[in-house]
């Protein structure tokens, strides 16, 4: 593997670990061996997002190509793939399995049923690049990130924006959510994480993530 790791993925059983790069592949290896077990080749530019379905079946590709790639883990062979008008940065699976999203650079999120390949929405989601996204567990939300520094989320049925939560000071990079559904932590270029109320009042703290100051908590 060339240049950069731009992603990496667990697969459900821990058994299988996923890592892009800029030489436009994915490695597939032993997660307890470190073996290789595959390499997947067929995106023309650096994959920059990965996803694993929650059942393990697939793996989901997301490359500055303008391709989403849709793979089966059974033998390792490409099932189907979307063009996109842009590069995309980030995929994500909904936690039943049923929704595939990614988040492209010109700030619109697209969703497609990945068992039959339909695409089911596609709306601007931000300004900027889409960075991140992730399904509350119930899978009755969504949270966006991008490089307009916003935190935002959206229903997944009628793909209409909640509310904006807040930003960062600059690029918000990533967010999850925490387990129980009810708040969720977003990281930025700002060197700082912060957590968020999926229900407002929305902000509800941060910390500094430098190197010098982990821990250190600062209220709102």
């Amino acid at each position: 593997m060339a240049g950069k790791i731009r992603w990496i993925a667990y697969s459900p059983d821990g058994q299988l670990l996923a890592t892009s790069s800029n030489d436009k592949t994915v490695i597939i290896w032993e997660a307890t061996t470190g073996k290789e077990v595959r390499t997947l080749e067929g995106h023309g530019n650096a994959v920059t997002g990965l996803a694993f379905s929650p059942d393990g079946s697939w793996l989901a590709t997301a490359s500055r190509d303008r391709m989403v790639r849709l793979w089966r883990v059974a033998n390792w062979q490409e099932e189907r793939h979307w063009s996109a008008e842009v590069a995309q940065a980030t995929v994500a699976f909904s936690h039943d399995g049923r929704l595939l999203i990614a988040g492209g650079s010109d700030g619109i999120v697209r969703a497609w049923d990945p068992a039959t390949g339909q695409q089911l929405a596609s709306f601007p989601a931000h300004g900027q690049r889409v960075t991140g996204l992730a399904f509350s567990p119930d899978d009755r939300t969504v949270a966006s990130v991008g490089m307009d520094h916003q935190v935002k989320l959206w229903d997944p049925v009628t793909w209409r924006e909640l509310r904006t939560l807040g930003e960062h000071d600059t690029v918000a990079w990533s967010v999850a959510f925490a387990p129980d559904g009810n708040s969720l932590a977003s990281g930025g270029g700002d060197n700082m994480v912060r957590f968020w109320r999926a229900a407002a009042p929305a902000d509800v703290g941060s910390w500094s993530a430098t190197p010098t100051s982990v821990g250190k908590h600062k209220k709102p």
